[in-house]
């Protein structure tokens, strides 16, 4: 099977798991959302916040580079990268004792608890991307999707029963330490790799290299996503930190539900195709003409009806971050196209251009979000995250010219069909009562308008895309294609075509 089909079939596998685990993981949300208040979420969120600056170093990207190594030096490689997972993880247990008894005196017990427990889940979840990461290497898609269904489904029931039984900031730890255990077991028992004695101190000084390289694309990224959280948290307090962080996840809507196709997919399929512009390009505007068609009604949906969607789905004390979701859809639209171009990069080796995207991204967005929070709080920072996701976008785009071909039609027809859609849902908005008339209303509007308008604009060219998806997915329509083709030009060419009797 070529690796055009086996990445589109991957694609498939991934988006219908992804799909359906989101739907399960925000059911769980919404209803954790009711039995849970604003400032539970804040202290959770923090705790969260904490653990994944510790990661950060800790991680030192090492599943990437597996998925990069060549196919002869994967087993000396898989061994020591082991090896320093373990250790790396030993050390992150010892060093977040001191800090988990640092949350104690500065907040509670129970979050410093909490704190420690979330830790050790990561530290599992470190150890399972070993297996993972040989699941991506042999485009395992299946098996990976089961994966990552079931641990979701098994961490989101535990957190719902947790807080219907009155657990509070428990319930929402143990969606995350649920998802890291059950992830671990399912991929050890999916893959067919096994630890060996192949262990190297040369390719432990190549792996090393490599985590150093990605370590400041990684602090950047760590710092654009959980900066503004501490921010909040200590200026504005944690109710302000629990809707901020409710309007943000809201907004990762799209980056989750397209999440394997922008990264797990393309990472493994980008780094078999390196250096080869042509294939690279066309599998790249393939990603990015589905991808920006389907984030776009989305950013729209946040910015026409942010109170409304709030209120229904997580109810009326939410509606409060409505401002700052309606900041935040911007974020919504450009972040799964970003980090769809960070993984290109990544995948070619291009490490230290994303090092300088996010330089410059953080140049404007720490001492804005520092100063915007200190005026306006939670919308403050949403304000600051737009700016740095425009910001951040702008330079990467040049960066990625250098692999691919990016072509204005990907981006323009979806941008157009969705600012008429917005203007027409906010004409419907205004002719319907109450939060859930008008979301039905105003948001049926945008759909069928976002529809309409993309067929009007791009018609041809969703054709052609859904074909060729299509045809890589079920090769045997092809064959059915050309037969009919061959009979139809057969029938063309006989005598009764020409009026004689055959």
């Amino acid at each position: 099977m070529n690796l055009g089909r086996v990445a589109t079939r991957g694609a498939a596998f991934l988006s219908g798991a992804n799909l359906l685990a989101y739907a399960i993981s925000f059911t769980s949300t919404l209803v954790l959302a009711r039995e849970l208040g604003p400032t539970d979420f804040g202290k959770v969120v923090f705790a969260i916040a904490v653990a994944e600056f510790m990661f950060l170093v800790g991680a030192w990207s090492l599943p990437i580079a597996l998925i990069r190594e060549p196919e002869d030096t994967a087993r000396e490689a898989f061994d020591t990268a082991l090896a320093l997972l373990a250790g790396i993880g030993a050390v992150l247990l010892l060093v977040s004792a001191p800090v988990a008894f640092g949350l104690w005196k500065l907040e509670s017990l129970e979050i410093g608890i909490v704190f420690y427990a979330i830790v050790g889940g990561r530290v599992v979840a470190l150890l399972g991307g070993w297996f993972v990461a040989d699941l991506e290497r042999r485009f395992a898609y299946g098996r990976f999707s089961l994966i990552q269904l079931a641990s979701v489904v098994a961490a989101a029931v535990l957190a719902v029963a947790l807080a219907r039984a009155g657990a509070g900031m428990w319930a929402l730890a143990s969606r995350d330490i649920g998802v890291s255990v059950a992830g671990f077991a399912l991929a050890a028992v999916f893959s067919h790799r096994w630890p060996g004695r192949s262990f190297s101190l040369r390719k432990a000084r190549e792996l090393m290299v490599f985590g150093a390289q990605m370590l400041g694309s990684r602090l950047g990224e760590m710092l654009f996503h959980r900066y503004d959280n501490m921010v909040v948290g200590v200026v504005s307090g944690a109710r302000q930190l629990g809707l901020y962080n409710q309007a943000y996840i809201l907004t990762e809507t799209g980056n989750k539900l397209y999440g394997p196709v922008l990264q797990q997919l393309p990472m493994a399929t980008y780094a078999r195709i390196q250096g080869d512009r042509e294939r690279t390009s066309h599998a790249f505007s393939m990603v990015t003409f589905f991808l920006t068609r389907a984030v776009a009604p989305l950013a729209a949906l946040f910015l026409v009806l942010p109170g409304e969607l709030l209120s229904v789905l997580f109810g009326e004390r939410w509606r409060e971050a409505a401002n700052m979701l309606r900041w935040l859809s911007v974020y919504a639209l450009i972040l799964p196209l970003f980090d769809h171009m960070r993984v290109l990069l990544v995948a070619n080796g291009a490490l230290r251009q994303v090092l300088v995207t996010r330089v410059v991204q953080l140049a404007f967005f720490l001492p804005a979000t520092a100063i915007a929070v200190a005026l306006w709080g939670g919308v403050g920072a949403s304000v600051a995250v737009a700016g740095g996701m425009v910001i951040g976008f702008a330079c990467i785009v040049r960066y990625a010219r250098r692999f691919v071909i990016i072509a204005a039609q990907d981006f323009a027809p979806p941008l157009a069909a969705a600012a008429v859609a917005t203007a027409l849902a906010a004409v419907a908005r205004g002719s319907a009562e109450g939060d859930f008339q008008r979301l039905l209303v105003a948001g049926g509007t945008l759909t069928v308008a976002y529809a309409l308008a993309l067929a009007a604009l791009d018609n041809v060219r969703l054709l052609e895309r859904a074909r060729a998806v299509t045809l890589r997915l079920w090769p045997a329509a092809e064959d059915v294609e050309v037969s009919t083709g061959t009979a139809l030009a057969a029938v063309a060419s006989s005598p009764a075509r020409a009026g004689q009797r055959p």
